[in-house]
């Protein structure tokens, strides 16, 4: 964030300095201000419009979600030249981010905590227009379209043995809606991983952070994000998702696993797009001791 984006968010909103750096994600910077206002600033117009629609979600959602999230949520319009594609603001969410290993490990004492989430996000669906068959597998659909992009970007990067797995999985696994029969449609959050869940000290679910991708589309969506803690976490979890969204154990996984392993290209693109070498090889690294090339 230069200089001159800081001055001018401060003269926007009169948040109180120093800014703080929270977290440098795919497509947006976090900072917090000295009077505990977050400041979430993308890094393209696509971003922007997600966060634009994540302030209006927001809106609608805190009076019907009795877990905590971000609110009040304001837009800021972009400027030209300063703050290209606008910005995000909201009052810091009270708990913190548990790392990887403690997020695993105490999920028996927060599970429940995520039902409640889940059974509100269900109740939404009427609100968000209605259970369509067209609204699941939106967010699959578009990963295979990414994948298409990415196969020819990572041929020169992949041995030849690689490249038979990439095209081995996605011939007979990616495709999971033509394999399996529509289950269920539900408001999902669609990145909900440990970075965007905040604990308090014994462990419960205190907030939900980051409804940028939220939106109507198969509720298993969100096992998958959960799946990157390892398959542990799923497996704490599914007897009571089912419990709402029953379905035959062995598809829902199925489902999980295909979805996990499709979050693996999101961030190879990004990095790609933007020339963030580190990035890169992160998501290389990634996508390698995944399913699809392992």
């Amino acid at each position: 964030m230069n200089p001159e984006a800081i001055s001018f968010v401060m003269r926007q909103t009169h948040y109180r300095g120093p800014f703080v750096p929270l977290a440098k994600g795919f497509t947006t910077d976090v900072f917090s201000s000295a009077d505990d206002m977050i400041i979430r600033i993308p890094r393209d117009a696509e971003s922007g419009s997600r966060l634009e629609h994540e302030v209006l979600l927001l809106k609608r959602l805190r009076p019907q979600l009795r877990t905590t999230i971000p609110g009040p949520a304001q837009w800021w319009r972009p400027k030209a030249g300063i703050a290209s594609f606008g910005f995000m603001t909201y009052p810091r969410v009270p708990g913190r981010v548990l790392d990887r290993d403690s997020f695993s490990n105490t999920v028996s004492a927060w599970v429940s905590d995520l039902m409640t989430v889940f059974e509100d996000l269900r109740a939404q669906q009427g609100g968000m227009g209605g259970s369509r068959p067209e609204d699941a597998g939106v967010w699959v659909q578009r990963e295979l379209v990414r994948a298409t992009r990415l196969e020819t970007l990572l041929a020169p990067f992949l041995t030849a043995a690689e490249r038979r797995r990439w095209r081995q999985w996605f011939a007979t696994e990616a495709r999971i809606y033509d394999r399996f029969p529509l289950g269920y449609v539900s408001l999902a959050h669609k990145d909900l991983w440990w970075d965007n869940m905040l604990f308090t000290d014994a462990h419960r679910l205190a907030g939900i952070l980051d409804w940028e991708w939220a939106g109507l589309d198969d509720p298993a969506l969100d096992l998958a994000g959960l799946r990157e803690a390892g398959p542990e976490v799923v497996d704490a979890i599914i007897p009571a998702f089912v419990e709402l969204y029953p379905e035959p154990l062995p598809r829902l996984r199925r489902k999980v696993d295909v979805m996990w392993a499709l979050r693996a290209l999101q961030g190879l693109e990004w990095a790609r797009c933007q020339g963030d070498e580190p990035e890169w090889e992160e998501g290389m690294a990634k996508l390698r001791s995944g399913p699809i090339l392992s």
